[in-house]
């Protein structure tokens, strides 16, 4: 009797350790590091009170993932240029600033209304074109999401392929229709704000293409919550198959010492 019940304890443990192995670790919350103009560049980040003026600061400290602000002060002179080894979260040039920035990647990314001026070389998820700002990305976008103003153009220019984007095509210049797989350096917004693209070089219907010219997954990959989530019953049935085992074991165990 005591080995079945050894044997039965072996297994939940066994069991709960294999359980534990399969939760998800729980993602660290992002930083937010700035770069700002006063006289000359200085740089922090919001666990810090304190700011250096050592252009190291930020890419040495950067994680996946992490938030980058460029903050010109509306008095920033020349072009502020950093390098990334980690795909950056959430880019903004703000303040008027000139940043050009090098990273594998950037989840989201833009200049804000105000003069400021982004040049990303890398691949970007989401660029968000504002007019009052300037963009340059050298790399592909999967979308392009472009605030228009009917005084103000879109200053945007993209080496690379783009997914999809809102445009306005002459000459219905009010409002909004969405373009999918653009061409490599093929995506243009003239002065007044219409997509001069040659229609040869995108689609107004959209494939599994769409997703920044990249083929989407037939399947879902595995590895996600949803995962963890439907493997739940599999853990349950193997709990009872060992309870089950164990009872008949023991019951075997107590007719043979009868």
């Amino acid at each position: 009797m005591k080995k079945a019940l050894k044997m039965v304890g072996i297994s939940f443990v066994l069991l709960f350790a294999f359980c534990l192995m399969q939760k998800p670790l729980k993602a660290e919350a992002a930083t937010t590091f700035t770069a700002f103009y006063d006289g000359g560049w200085h740089f922090m980040d919001n666990t810090n009170p304190y700011f250096t003026d050592g252009t190291d600061y930020i890419p040495s400290r950067f994680k996946a993932g992490d938030v980058l602000i460029i903050d010109g002060k509306g008095v920033s002179t020349g072009k502020l240029e950093l390098e990334f080894n980690v795909r950056i979260g959430e880019l903004a040039v703000v303040g008027g600033a000139t940043a050009s920035i090098k990273a594998p990647g950037a989840d989201k990314a833009y200049a804000v209304r105000d003069g400021s001026i982004l040049i990303f070389n890398g691949d970007v998820k989401t660029l968000v074109a504002n007019y009052g700002g300037t963009e340059q990305v050298n790399g592909n976008v999967d979308e392009v999401v472009a605030v228009y103003s009917n005084s103000e153009p879109i200053k945007i220019g993209i080496t690379g392929t783009v997914g999809k984007a809102n445009a306005r095509i002459y000459p219905n210049l009010w409002d909004d229709v969405t373009v999918y797989n653009v061409a490599a350096g093929k995506f243009a917004i003239d002065t007044n704000n219409s997509f001069s693209t040659n229609p040869s070089y995108y689609s107004l219907t959209p494939t599994s293409k769409s997703n920044g010219g990249r083929q989407l997954d037939s399947v879902p990959k595995t590895g996600g919550p949803a995962d963890h989530i439907s493997m739940a019953p599999v853990y349950f049935a193997i709990a009872l198959i060992l309870a089950s085992a164990a009872v008949v074991f023991m019951r075997k165990n107590k007719e043979e010492n009868a």
